[in-house]
């Protein structure tokens, strides 16, 4: 069973517990939208904090196919606009 941590006193977010649920569920993410395996367990976390909470999470990254997973997978990327690399 995947442990969900829960804010503190300041607000904080505390832990996700990785077990195999959260591991199966990135690896599933990883093919679907063609993430890195570090990439998929960052979006498969934001999803089982979504899930849990039942807000908004914004995913923050500069890598591109973690900012298109994230907006495929109906959770807001930030910056707003795809990250450019050149």
């Amino acid at each position: 069973m995947e442990r969900v941590g829960t804010l503190n006193d300041r607000g904080s977010a505390a832990e996700v517990a990785f077990g195999e649920p959260l591991a199966a569920r990135a690896a599933t993410l990883a093919w679907e939208r063609g993430l890195r395996g570090y990439d998929a367990v960052h979006l498969a976390t934001a999803l089982v904090w979504r899930e849990t909470l039942g807000e908004i999470v914004t995913v923050a990254t500069y890598d591109r196919e973690l900012w298109r997973g994230a907006q495929a997978s109906g959770l807001p990327p930030w910056p707003a606009a795809i990250p450019c690399h050149k």
